[in-house]
């Protein structure tokens, strides 16, 4: 009985996969560390795989002491006083949010990017981070419009993405299309 009872708890038991982040602030240079759930690393990390348009990391981190929000990435940019001024007043207010399977907390991050000028392909990999994480049928599909205007915008204007990406741009596309489309 008992060698059953071990073999119905390995089956049926839940299995977490997590993974130890560590960024420093490129604001006050504290180093947080976090473990990232299971669901940003095993089933995200499988899905950005799959959408991989670029060699850029959308998991988000958040400082412990003075809440800068962003990417694993944007804790290795340097930012001048005006553009991290503006980081930590909307980081600040969002403070209260989880980073943990929340797409509002992506569109934060997606409406800095964008009024920082950051690079569309960066805005684009956090946007499939997004969609991953929206539950809601109804906003991710009024979601996959914007996704695919700059997704089908990259994929003209650079070259270097194309060669690279062009077949995982291309898959992208062509999901959500259908997606949208229905069919």
């Amino acid at each position: 009985m008992k060698p059953l009872l071990i073999t119905f708890l390995m089956c049926f038991t839940p299995y977490y996969v997590t993974h130890q982040q560590g960024v420093k602030c490129p604001h006050d240079n504290h180093f947080t560390q976090r473990t990232v759930e299971d669901s940003e690393t095993l089933f995200y990390g499988g899905f950005h795989q799959k959408f991989d348009i670029s060699n850029y990391s959308p998991y988000l981190a958040r400082c412990g002491k003075c809440n800068f929000l962003g990417t694993e990435d944007d804790f290795k940019k340097n930012y001048s006083k005006e553009e991290m001024d503006y980081i930590l007043k909307v980081s600040n207010q969002h403070a209260h949010q989880k980073l943990d399977n929340n797409a509002a907390i992506y569109r934060v991050v997606i409406e800095m990017k964008k009024e920082l000028n950051h690079p569309k392909i960066e805005i684009a990999e956090v946007m499939l981070a997004e969609l991953f994480f929206e539950l809601d049928p109804e906003k991710r599909k009024d979601k996959i419009p914007e996704l695919l205007g700059y997704l089908e915008h990259i994929e003209l204007e650079d070259g270097s993405y194309q060669d690279k990406y062009h077949s995982n741009l291309s898959y992208s596309i062509s999901q959500y299309k259908q997606e949208v489309s229905g069919e």
